[in-house]
C-alpha cells in the first residue's frame, strides 16, 4: 500500500548522520574521467521520468548479507529552497547485465525488482550544495552475485535538482527524458555517456559489531 504523506529528506552534512555498522560507498568515481559541476537536472527535475543506474558490485564493495539502506546525491536546488515530485518511487534489483538496453524492462536480469522508497509527495530541502540522501523504507539485501541495478521514477516536480555527474562512455544509465512516451512507466529510453556523481548506504553487521567494541571501549577509558 502506497504511503499517503509527505517526506522531508535531510541534508546528510547537517542532521543526517551514519548509525553503526552503516558506510558511505562512492560509485561514481571508480569508473569515470571528468567531473561535471552541477548541471544534471536528472534523475530530479520538473517531467516525469524513469531513469536506472547500473552499479558494478566491485565498484560497491558488496558481499553477500550487506544491506544497501540509502542513496546520496551530490548538488542543489534550482532557484529554490525546496521542491516536491510526485508518485515518486525507488526500486532496486540484482543484475548480470554489463551495460543497459535501450528497454528498462530487459535490464533486471537475474533478480525482482524490489520496492525500497516510496512516496505520494516527496518533497526536498536541498537547498545548500552539497551530498544529500535518500533514507530507504526496507533495506535491500546483496544476496552475493550481480551488479546492483537502481530505478528512480516519478510523475514530475516542481523544480529540478542539479547534480554533479561524471563524463562517461560506460552506458550505465538508462533515462526515459526524450527516449518516447511514457514518463514514469516510459517502457524505452536513451543510454547516456555519463553517471551521477552518487553514493549509496551500505551496512553490515560486522561493521557493527566493530562499531560497538569500540564505542564500549571508549566508554571504558572514561569511566
Amino acid at each position: 500500500m502506497k504511503k499517503i504523506c509527505v517526506y522531508t529528506a535531510m541534508l546528510l552534512a547537517g542532521a543526517f548522520r551514519l548509525s553503526a555498522g552503516e558506510t558511505r560507498i562512492d560509485v561514481g568515481a571508480g569508473l569515470h574521467y571528468y567531473k561535471a559541476p552541477a548541471s544534471l537536472g536528472r534523475p530530479f527535475g520538473t517531467d516525469p521520468q524513469r531513469y536506472q543506474l547500473l552499479i558494478p558490485a566491485g565498484l560497491a564493495e558488496l558481499r553477500a548479507g550487506d544491506r544497501i539502506v540509502g542513496i546520496v546525491f551530490e548538488g542543489e536546488l534550482l532557484n529554490t529552497n525546496s521542491a516536491a515530485y510526485r508518485n515518486f518511487d525507488v526500486h532496486i534489483c540484482l543484475t548480470t547485465a554489463e551495460w543497459l538496453q535501450e528497454a528498462f524492462d530487459d535490464n533486471c536480469q537475474g533478480g525482482a525488482r524490489q520496492l525500497v522508497f516510496e512516496r505520494d509527495a516527496f518533497t526536498v530541502d536541498w537547498e545548500k550544495f552539497g551530498w544529500h540522501a535518500i533514507r530507504f523504507d526496507a533495506p535491500f539485501e546483496y544476496a552475493g552475485d550481480g551488479h546492483l541495478l537502481i530505478e528512480i521514477a516519478h510523475d514530475g516536480g516542481d523544480s529540478t535538482f542539479r547534480t554533479t555527474r561524471w563524463s562517461s562512455k560506460d552506458g550505465r544509465i538508462l533515462d526515459s527524458i526524450g527516449g518516447g512516451p511514457g514518463g514514469k512507466e516510459a517502457p524505452m529510453g536513451i543510454v547516456r555517456e555519463y553517471f551521477n556523481n552518487m553514493q549509496i548506504i551500505r551496512e553490515r553487521d560486522d561493521d557493527q559489531e566493530k562499531v560497538s567494541t569500540r564505542e564500549a571501549a571508549e566508554m571504558n577509558d572514561h569511566e
